[in-house]
């Protein structure tokens, strides 16, 4: 609440002020001036002033129970209702507050909506936005009232002359029946965190963030949305980071909640594109996390560039790992004994799933159990071509 400087001049020792008349009492020059100046010299914005403008100001002195008046104690502001009379309010010098008299000029059924609706348009005030918002709906709601006979006219026509008109009109305007939506940064940007986080769990391109089809879905089901849509660039850059950390953050909580030291996992393969890439895991008991994926580029799968890889990912926090595990080709097996001479106090072993796999699919060349093995897959090819998994109740 701002307030100009008070008009009441030297107010400590009133004793040795001047006195005047005021109304037929004597009264010091300071209190004088208070009682004299307009809403007692207190001075505000624009559209504060227009708020205070809305009553009419009268100067009340009261006269003091013993010693000289002050302008503190003795002088008060009386502010009545323009529109109402009876709503009236006796305030201490310097205590006008026009918030909360904007408060009570919204409440107040006397005060013309006309007046509520111009101090709605240059006010912020949390009264002033829940009128003008009711106020739109209320105008809204009028305007659909008088205009439903011509609507359903129309409509009538249309169908007859173009359906598929027809129901578009009909789809936008069930969607145009809903009320006012409105959508802060904060919710836009959980929003799109989600949204970020089906993309990228879906395998979905970016750029159908931009098709319009997608855009115009968005727009049917939350429209202050449309605005806060990320482009397919944002998603790929800004979302995607945010949503890598928070991933990296969940992986190592939930890797720090289980007991004892980690695995570090590597295995190397060549990717559709014809890639070489090597992927990295950390593992404890009962979970495993990815970590991340190296393209090689043109370097060739040699023990001494993957002993390279291994030895920067365990560079300064090696002593949080207990073994590092890896398939069992004689590339890996040169490469732990590379790192075996530089991390001394961990394990190197060779992959047990590796070995199983390597197991079963010589198993799988014994002739009996491949003969098996290709009849079930005639079987089961048989029973798809011709809809026999369609079970029906």
């Amino acid at each position: 609440m701002a307030s100009a400087s008070s008009p009441q001049g030297d107010e400590s020792s009133p004793c040795t002020q001047p006195e005047v008349d005021w109304k037929g009492t004597k009264v010091p020059k300071a209190v004088f001036d208070a009682l004299s100046t307009k809403y007692r010299g207190q001075t505000w914005g624009k559209d504060l002033s227009y708020v205070v403008s809305l009553f009419d100001d009268v100067a009340e002195f009261v006269p003091p129970a013993h010693g000289k008046p002050t302008v503190k104690d003795n002088v008060r502001t009386i502010l009545t209702s323009k529109y109402d009379p009876a709503f009236c309010t006796n305030i201490a010098y310097n205590r006008i507050n026009p918030g909360k008299l904007l408060v009570k000029v919204f409440k107040n059924q006397n005060v013309p909506e006309d007046v509520k609706l111009k101090l709605a348009t240059v006010s912020k005030a949390e009264c002033a936005v829940v009128f003008k918002k009711q106020y739109d709906l209320n105008r809204k709601s009028c305007e659909d009232s008088n205009s439903d006979a011509l609507k359903a006219i129309e409509n009538e026509c249309l169908e007859e002359e173009d359906p598929s008109v027809f129901k578009e009109n009909a789809r936008q305007s069930i969607l145009d029946a809903r009320s006012v939506d409105v959508l802060s940064e904060g919710e836009a940007a959980v929003l799109n965190f989600y949204l970020a986080c089906f993309f990228f769990i879906c395998r979905i391109p970016f750029n159908c963030v931009e098709n319009p089809f997608f855009k115009r879905f968005i727009s049917a089901v939350r429209p202050a949305y449309t605005k806060f849509l990320p482009s397919r660039r944002v998603l790929s850059s800004t979302c995607l980071d945010d949503v890598y950390e928070e991933t990296l953050d969940t992986t190592e909580a939930l890797l720090n909640r289980v007991p004892g030291k980690e695995t570090l996992g590597l295995d190397g393969h060549t990717n559709v594109r014809g890639r070489g890439t090597v992927n990295f895991t950390r593992m404890k008991q009962t979970i495993s996390t990815y970590v991340k994926t190296i393209f090689c580029k043109s370097r060739e799968h040699t023990a001494a560039f993957h002993a390279e890889l291994v030895q920067a990912e365990l560079e300064d926090r090696a002593d949080k790992f207990i073994a590092v595990v890896a398939d069992n080709t004689g590339n890996m097996k040169a490469m732990f004994s590379i790192l075996q001479k530089i991390f001394t106090a961990l394990f190197f072993i060779g992959c047990c799933v590796h070995v199983l796999d390597l197991l079963i699919e010589d198993i799988a060349k014994i002739e009996v159990i491949a003969d098996t093995v290709t009849d079930f897959h005639f079987i089961s090819s048989f029973m798809r071509r011709h809809g026999l998994f369609n079970f029906q109740n």
